[in-house]
């Protein structure tokens, strides 16, 4: 988690750090309690609408349900993360005149006119 709050405070004032990683951490624990609703909700759906919801098959019927859909949410957040992160890197590339984004030198390369 230490990587996910300097990435999120990266680019921020340093003025404004603290607040951007109390939003963060706000966030991660306000999606935490949702994707636990949310998946417990599944489960037990998916259990009590078994024919017999009482047995061990029907429990892991539910908790399949529910994991089969948080790998679904997770492979969405993966695909989210992969085109935001190279839609920054393009826009940085196009910011910085064709500068590695990931370099230290600041200055651009020099050209020859001749």
């Amino acid at each position: 988690m230490r990587a996910t709050g300097q990435a999120a405070v990266h680019r921020i004032e340093p003025d404004r750090a603290g607040t951007a990683s109390a939003l963060l951490n706000s966030a991660q624990q306000i999606g935490v309690a949702i994707g636990l609703a949310l998946l417990a909700g599944i489960a037990a759906t998916t259990t009590a609408g078994a024919t017999d919801p009482t047995t061990a098959e029907a429990l892991v019927t539910g908790y399949s349900s529910a994991l089969t859909a948080a790998a679904g949410l997770l492979a969405l957040a993966a695909a989210i993360a992969v085109i935001t992160l190279r839609t920054d890197l393009i826009s940085a590339q196009h910011t910085n005149g064709g500068l590695n984004p990931r370099s230290t030198d600041t200055q651009p390369a020099a050209t020859s006119t001749t």
